[in-house]
Parts: C-alpha cells; structure tokens; sequence
C-alpha cells in the first residue's frame, strides 16, 4: 500500500468514526488502535451497538464513494457479525482494508462471550475515536487469545498491562468464564508472561470457556445454532470466494497476468490460488504410469506443444475421462472448499483449450467429444481472453506455427462469444 492509499485509508476511518459519532451511534474498537487511523495493521474489529448495525452499509457506501473506493465483499462471519472488505477501484499494489462489526462478540460455538452493552458501555476516547476500558479489552483479548490458540510476547505483555490496571476487575470478569483455581492458574501465566504454560493448557481453558458459555446461553442455543446453520447453507449456495480463468494462445501473456492478478487482488480475499488448467486433484497420468514426479507439472504440458506422435485412440479416451473426473471432483473437492473459504482461485488455461486445441494435450478423440460435455464441467465465475494479434503472438513465442496461431484465435472468439461471463 503506496502512500496515497494509505492516506486514503487514514481518511476513510477518520471519516467513519466522525459519521458514527454524529448519528449517535456507540461504538468501541476492540484492539491493534494504537496506530490507527494513521497504519491499518490488521483487520479493524469494531463492537457497534445493535441499533446502529443496520446503518453500517449506508455510511460505509457513502464514505467508500466519496474516497474512490468500492465495497468489495460484504461477508457475514458469525452472529451478527458482519466483515466490510473495500479496495479502490485500479490498484497497483495489493490494498487491504477489512473492517469488521459485531455487537455480542461470538465465536463459533461459542456465543454472547462478551455482551455489546458491557462493551459499548464502557469504552472511552482515544484520539478521534472510541477504545474499550481495560477491563474490556483484557476480558476480550485474553478470551480470543484463547480460542485462536496462540499468543505472542508481544500479546501476553499487552494483556499483563491491562491486567494491572485493574487487577479485581480483571480477575472478576475471570471467574465468569473459568473456576477460581483456573483463573489462579492464568494470572499467574500472564504476570509471569509465560507464552510456553499457556499454549501447553490452552485446550482445558478451551473446554472449560465452552461448558460455562452453554451453561449460560442455554435458552440462547437453540436459535443460535437455527442462525448459524442458515448462515452456512447461505456462504454454500453463494461462496464469497472467486474463481477466474485466463484463456488465449501460447505467447498471450496468461502465466504472467494470472500472477499479476494473484499479487494485487490478494488483499481481497483471505487467500489465493493459482492452478494450471484443471483442479489438479489427482497427478499427470505420465506420473501414474512412471510412478515419479514430473517437474513440468505446474509448468507446462509441453514445452513444445504440437512436437510429439499422434497418441492412440485407446490411451487418449482412457486419459481424456481421468481428466474429465479430475475437473468435476477437483472442482468440488478443492476449488470449491477454497471458494467458501474466502479465496481467489485462477486457472492459468481451462477446459476450453479442449476445445481450440486437442492435440496439444495428446488427445486423439473425436472433436465432438469436449464440446458435448462441456455442460457438465464447473465454469469459473469469469472467463478472461486475453487478445493478441497472430503477429504479435508468432514473434512472441515460436512454438506454433502462424496458420495455427490464427485458427487458435478465431476458435476462441467463436467459444467467447457463447459465454455470458467471458471477457477480453
């Protein structure tokens, strides 16, 4: 993130904060504030009073406008949780702004750890916007330390600094989640800062956290859990992950744009991934037979792709449907957990090139085949052609020849034009 975007960061947020405050609605960020609004060095995670959660998309739409940036995700994480994702609109680095609103903080499994009105009730200002007291913040940060499982030196001198500012308070809001000897045991850990001792007992603070919270949410529960399995049967049928595919010719530039878009994109999306032509769930098939690991695999099928014999009728169908499952349980399989998972997957070529270029997959089928059952193969959300003159393409690269080059293009100009998602 250049300057100029972290100026519009920096504004964005002072904006938002001074909007919250002028509609009356309270609000407190929970951690990592030290450097805002001036650095982002996190996600920005804020606890908003529930009356003000359902004006979240207006304010932040308008600030976004106003800024030159875009919503790009809206993705509902948990309990009324929701997590805001913008970037601007070109960019030329990777740009990350993720700002979260929860009211309850809740964790999966676990809900209404910490109520919103115990937190907006006690906050107080900290520069141009509003911080938790430090028994908040140490109940809250000390909880999610512990569901997270991993805590630095850093995290655990933070929480001793909270932890004796109010030691009774501190040691209070304890005893609400955790048996006394426990809640002996931690803060001994954090006086002693001891990183080691509280990683090694993590799992029994884990499980004595869930046996408290059921207790106390156990009228809760049964709505809770209708909420959160409506939510997953929703990020199922719309996964707010990505999926994009770049088609063209040999010399078109795909390798390189798709990694391109892998770096600048990857501040969007919780992850990346890049694939060559199909999901990859199983091996090359040579590498079956061979019984070893090629090392062209995520390169290139052939380097030189139209040198090699004529494949025979038999091994091509036999290769073409380990293919043709590879691509329906790959997609299934890992594409589409990474999808749900909030990531950008990009194919570096796709099953279309079956369609513009059998031989040079050594596939000796008839050509009718790959078009008849391309319905039944997983499309990526866009496809992406990117164009070149045969000229420009034959002085590229010298793999094809020109005549070849040109029927290459007009074949793909002909499959773009029936797709509604392509583009070039």
């Amino acid at each position: 993130m250049n300057m100029v975007e972290k100026n519009i960061v920096k504004h964005v947020l002072s904006e938002l904060f001074k909007k919250l405050e002028s509609e009356g609605i309270r609000y407190c960020i929970l951690h990592s504030y030290e450097t805002l609004p001036n650095e982002v060095k996190t996600d920005v995670d804020i606890a908003i009073e529930k009356s003000g959660l359902k004006n979240i998309d207006k304010i932040l739409k308008v600030i976004a406008d106003e800024n030159g940036l875009k919503i790009i995700q809206k993705i509902n994480h948990g309990y009324q949780k929701y997590a805001y994702i913008l970037s601007p609109t070109y960019i030329h680095e990777p740009f990350r702004l993720q700002i979260d609103f929860f009211t309850d903080f809740s964790v999966r499994g676990y809900p209404k750890l910490v109520l919103n009105n115990f937190m907006i009730n006690h906050r107080k200002q900290y520069k141009n916007f509003f911080i938790p007291d430090p028994k908040v913040e140490f109940i809250f940060s000390i909880l999610r330390r512990i569901l997270k499982k991993e805590i630095t030196p850093s995290q655990i001198s933070k929480l001793k600094e909270l932890y004796l500012e109010d030691i009774s308070q501190c040691r209070n809001l304890l005893l609400k989640y955790f048996p006394e000897k426990i809640v002996n045991e931690i803060s001994q850990i954090i006086m002693n800062k001891d990183v080691d001792l509280f990683k090694s007992r993590n799992k029994i603070y884990k499980k004595q956290l869930l046996i408290r919270t059921l207790r106390r949410n156990f009228l809760f529960l049964p709505s809770y859990w209708i909420s959160e399995i409506l939510r997953a049967i929703k990020r199922l049928r719309y996964p707010v992950g990505f999926t994009v595919a770049f088609l063209g010719p040999d010399g078109a530039g795909k390798s390189t744009i798709a990694k391109k878009v892998i770096y600048l994109a990857s501040g969007s999306f919780h992850g990346t991934r890049i694939f060559y032509w199909r999901p990859e769930l199983f091996p090359q098939m040579g590498e079956l037979v061979e019984l070893r690991k090629s090392k062209k695999r995520k390169q290139n099928l052939n380097p030189r792709p139209h040198d090699h014999k004529i494949q025979s009728p038999l091994k091509s169908i036999v290769r073409f449907w380990y293919y043709i499952v590879d691509y329906i349980l790959g997609y299934y399989l890992k594409v589409f957990p990474l999808k749900v998972r909030k990531h950008l997957c990009v194919f570096d070529r796709y099953y279309y090139d079956f369609l513009v270029d059998l031989f040079r997959y050594n596939f000796n089928i008839p050509s009718w085949l790959p078009r008849f059952l391309l319905p039944i193969i997983p499309k990526p959300d866009i496809v992406i052609y990117l164009h070149a003159s045969p000229e420009e393409l034959y002085r590229r690269k010298k793999e094809l020849p020109f005549h070849e080059l040109k029927r290459q293009i007009s074949v793909y100009q002909s499959i773009l034009s029936k797709l509604p998602n392509a583009y070039q």
